[in-house]
């Protein structure tokens, strides 16, 4: 790794990491590839299976073992055992991901700010089947309104992913939906919880076939008076799906989904201080997949994205509000070719975004109420990518142009490189530039709020994100991944407001992670995660995080996981606003037991039971952001299905040969192919 800025010397920190690193590449390539000969167990190999595919890397699914970038995958078995209730809780033990609660604290199912190796939340793209959730003000996404039962699979990407995605300087968050069902007679879920402090979440799921239309259906619903203080949350969740054959060559899609949330998620007693807001998103998406010969797919989509936000606070007795209307409408055409060892991906977008709000200041003594004309911005984007597999090596280009109506063009290159040492460790390799795009209200300004805020002629950040990493099971039973990376950020936005492109920021550091296969039923997993900041303006800061879960299954239906995890904020935490930043966190634990209580050949009754932060442990980084204590939840679940596979547990995946369904049981947890659909259709009447 590079030295920091500012000096040669090779600081303790980075020493350590590096040479940590370094020791567990050495070990696993000097084992390999003959140490394990004819005695290595062979189903530890499925871990490297070739149809783990993921989509966020280059928009077209491919072989994890191919990826070059340092990726992580969150599954729907994964999301379920947890028993969250909202996206940040499913991604606060993921290594390199930081998850700071929004203003108010953790609360039942409230919104969290994701941040990747240290870069700013709206540095993170956060997609649903390709649709941008970041909102195009000003670039927050409300992690919150993602019903978790619709997600078939998360796939995180750490680092700049402009030249496939456009703006993603810190990384992507690739939500991916379940797909629709097929055969007959329909499968699904019903499941309730009830918890303390009034909280319910109650959901249902159906999938199926109607003669030669695939669907799929969702509907949730969660409420709570509120864990913290006076507070309360409310939201309903609708999301729908059908695919149609067309011809023989072209599928037609439709997804649209809605949400209705309510929450009161800030409460201040010693000012008075209250904030609650209603939130209101509406997406849609029609798609047509098809095939050009043997070689050639095309994908076509047209996507729609709109949200209605507003916001209200009540401040020693004064009320204010402000009412957000912002649209997105998306195009992505996407052409695939393979062959001769390639797989190319080139592809086009355009997109038009509008962005009007309403404001009411008038409380506080600035100007009158004022609704501001609406600001629009139109971008086109190119981009092209290729996965070149040169036997044990694979070679991964990638190339992106983009322009848009509020900035200056940006081109974003990335090369990737990754090699098979051998079928139990691979090596990876990236750099990559990214960029981060202006939110519409820099261009703008309001000179309704209390600082007079003008139009900015404020341009992208940009970053260059270097990346190496290993990935072994040379150890039997043991999968371990190290990654070192550095990420050089410059024209980094400063002042607010009004921003202005002045300031550089170097984020680097190390992420370990492992897990284990189970033994008398018991698996570990765990990770670790260091980042060295070094700001412009800023106090040298260093963060880092270590999670551990302990997973138990007694193979006769009852399973139990055990997660805690530790953060440390470092000068991040006490330069914060408000006092408190400085204090030493607690790790906070999360239990959730499961048992399955009756299984027929059609259905299938589980109870589970969750405590959530079990000793009331506090990560705040001020006394505003505070945490809430012990909270405990019950339910039953109810999955339905009509299949004679009763001893294959419906979340646990169908492979294509015998070979591979043998190695089910053995592969860690996070990397098994989880189609709930699938798994219970094994045998079933179609």
């Amino acid at each position: 790794m590079a030295h920091a800025s500012g000096g040669g010397r090779q600081r303790p920190w980075r020493r350590r990491c590096g040479l940590g690193l370094a020791a567990m590449a050495v070990w696993a390539l000097g084992a390999a590839p003959g140490a394990w000969g004819a005695s290595y167990d062979e189903e530890l190999g499925f871990y490297f299976d070739e149809s783990l595919l993921v989509e966020a890397p280059t928009q077209e699914p491919k072989p994890l073992v191919e990826v070059a970038e340092n990726v992580t995958v969150v599954t729907a078995a994964d999301i379920e055992r947890m028993h969250a209730h909202s996206l940040p809780e499913v991604l606060k033990n993921v290594a390199g991901v930081f998850i700071q609660s929004d203003n108010g604290g953790r609360d039942f199912s409230t919104s969290g700010t994701i941040s990747i190796h240290g870069a700013a939340y709206e540095q993170t793209l956060v997609l649903l089947d390709g649709v941008r959730l970041n909102m195009p003000a000003d670039g927050i996404v409300y992690t919150n309104i993602v019903p978790l039962g619709i997600i078939d699979r998360i796939e995180i990407i750490k680092g700049a992913a402009s030249s496939t995605w456009g703006s993603a300087l810190g990384g992507v968050v690739n939500i991916i939906t379940k797909e629709a069902g097929r055969g007959r007679r329909p499968v699904g879920n019903l499941t309730g919880a009830l918890g303390e402090y009034g909280t319910h979440d109650a959901s249902g799921e159906l999938a199926g076939q109607f003669a030669a239309v695939r669907y799929y259906l969702f509907g949730g619903d969660q409420y709570s008076d509120g864990i913290l203080d006076d507070r309360y949350f409310d939201q309903t969740n609708l999301y729908g799906k059908v695919q149609l054959p067309v011809t023989r060559r072209l599928d037609l899609s439709l997804a649209t989904g809605y949400t209705d949330m309510d929450e009161k998620y800030f409460h201040y007693d010693p000012q008075r201080f209250f904030i609650w807001d209603r939130h209101r998103l509406a997406f849609a998406i029609l798609a047509l997949d098809g095939r050009l010969g043997d070689a050639w797919t095309y994908h076509l989509s047209v996507q729609r994205l709109e949200d209605d936000f507003g916001f209200n606070a009540s401040f020693a007795g004064a009320t204010w509000w402000n009412n957000y209307d912002q649209s997105t409408t998306f195009t992505n055409l996407r052409l695939t070719w393979q062959g001769g060892g390639h797989t190319v991906v080139a592809g086009a977008e355009m997109s038009r975004a509008k962005e009007r709000d309403a404001t009411d200041l008038s409380a506080l003594g600035a100007n009158i109420p004022y609704a501001a004309p609406p600001i629009y911005e139109e971008s086109r984007a190119l981009f092209v990518n290729d996965t070149w597999r040169l036997g044990d090596w694979t070679v991964i280009p990638g190339l992106r142009y983009d322009a848009s109506s509020i900035f200056h063009e940006q081109v974003s290159p990335s090369l990737g490189v990754v090699h098979r040492w051998s079928d139990a460790t691979l090596l990876r390799l990236q750099v990559a530039r990214g960029f981060r795009r202006p939110p519409l209200n820099t261009k703008r300004g309001d000179p309704t709020m209390y600082w007079n805020t003008a139009p900015t002629p404020v341009q992208p950040e940009r970053v260059w994100t270097y990346q190496a990493g290993v990935e072994t099971v040379a150890v039997k039973g043991l999968w371990l991944k190290g990654t070192l990376f550095r990420h050089r950020s410059s024209a980094v936005w400063q002042g607010r407001p009004p921003a202005r492109n002045e300031g550089r920021f170097v984020r680097q550091g190390v992420e370990l992670a492992f897990e284990t296969l189970a033994w008398r039923g018991i698996a570990l997993a765990g990770n670790y995660t260091f980042v060295h900041e070094n700001r412009d303006n800023l106090p040298t800061g260093r963060r880092w995080a270590a999670n551990l879960v302990v997973s138990y299954d007694n193979g006769a239906g009852l399973t139990a996981r055990l997660a805690g995890g530790y953060v440390w904020w470092g000068a991040y935490a006490s330069a914060s606003v408000g006092v408190g930043g400085g204090t030493s966190p607690d790790v906070v634990w999360d239990l959730s037991v499961e048992q399955r209580l009756r299984q027929t050949a059609h259905a299938e009754l589980t109870a589970f039971v969750a405590g959530h932060n079990l000793f009331s442990g506090s990560q705040a980084l001020t006394q505003y952001d505070r945490q809430a204590g012990r909270w405990v939840e019950a339910g039953l679940r109810l999955r339905f299905f009509w299949s004679t596979c009763l001893t294959l547990m419906p979340r646990y995946s169908i492979f294509s040969s015998n070979k591979q369904r043998q190695g089910w049981r053995t592969r860690p947890q996070h990397q098994q192919r989880q189609n709930v659909w699938e798994a219970t259709l094994c045998k079933s009447a179609r």
